[in-house]
């Protein structure tokens, strides 16, 4: 069950408002063009900033987001508290279903609405649906409905410093051991979107003055995104010819840059975060990066939050 279900005239209404609010904020956009950074391969989007006037706009009604989500807002966990939204407002971006577990309780359970008069916009589960027992059941559901495409078993994906794949069977014995107390840990759980060609997308907006500096690069998902060690292991094949070192890390696989499309999807998803912070919680993002990836029917989902700064002085 979801909460915050708006009545469908006034949704249409309010969303043809938000989407004029949000046709003016594209029309002060002066410049967009492309540069280059010193190597002259990356390309990066310059944009006018305006979420600091939204913040400045609405000062004169200060908001504690702490004292709404329960969440200390500076950490990981609670920047995704924030996405349920506050008041009516509501964010505009495709997520996968996200769960946030603290001290081993499942705590906010989040996901983009698919119904006709929501659709887009991330809700939040009522509390009460929010337990282990409705969790097994319904990503066991969902897991059944893709296993095609999942010849690999993953069930799910934790997001915190380093983000991991879990398969079915490691993700319900692991809701089992907090079932019966066994576990007290914080985790970010999302289900588990198998990526268009195994590739996904850091995409990074940065404030640099008035302006906002967008970049957006691909990575290979099943480099990044490991399983478990010594629980699962799951072998990603890789060409030979396509490998290049840096220094000591890891090899690494040259990718060719995302499509401008992917781009500019990207980099208006980040700008959607930002306009909503600035909107509903009167909080100034001065950078955002995020993770993306594309699924079968070439839709974009943000499956992860890497890094977040605040603008200096807003927790004093």
């Amino acid at each position: 069950m979801l909460v915050d279900e708006p009545d469908p005239t006034s949704a249409r209404m309010a969303d043809q408002e938000g989407n004029m609010q949000d046709d003016l904020m594209e029309a002060s956009i002066i410049m967009r063009h492309e540069s280059f950074l010193l190597d002259g391969t990356e390309p990066t989007n310059t944009l006018v900033d305006d979420s600091a006037s939204i913040v400045a706009d609405q000062a004169w009604e200060p908001r504690k987001p702490s004292s709404f989500t329960s969440h200390d807002v500076r950490t990981r966990h609670g920047f995704y508290s924030l996405f349920m939204g506050c008041n009516g407002e509501k964010l505009s971006l495709h997520i996968p279903e996200t769960i946030l577990f603290v001290n081993g309780r499942p705590s906010i359970w989040l996901l983009t609405s698919e119904s006709e008069s929501t659709s887009g916009h991330v809700l939040r589960k009522s509390s009460k649906s929010i337990n282990c027992d409705a969790i097994i059941e319904h990503w066991t559901k969902k897991y059944h409905n893709r296993q095609s495409r999942n010849i690999e078993g993953i069930s799910a994906i934790s997001s915190n410093d380093s983000p991991t794949l879990i398969t079915k069977n490691v993700f319900l014995n692991w809701l089992q051991s907090l079932k019966h107390g066994r576990s007290c840990c914080n985790r970010i759980i999302h289900q588990y979107i198998k990526p268009l060609n195994n590739v996904g997308f850091r995409s990074t907006l940065t404030k640099k003055g008035e302006n906002l500096i967008s970049h957006t690069s691909t990575f290979r998902f099943g480099h990044v995104y490991k399983p478990i060690s010594k629980l699962m292991h799951v072998i990603y094949p890789t060409r030979k010819s396509a490998i290049r070192k840096q220094g000591n890390d890891e090899p690494q696989e040259s990718l060719p840059p995302p499509s401008q499309a992917v781009q500019n999807e990207c980099c208006r998803n980040l700008q959607s975060i930002m306009r909503f912070m600035a909107r509903t919680w009167q909080l100034d993002l001065d950078e955002l990066v995020c993770e993306f990836i594309q699924d079968a029917r070439h839709r974009l989902f943000m499956i992860r939050v890497c890094h977040f700064e605040w603008r200096d002085g807003q927790f004093d």
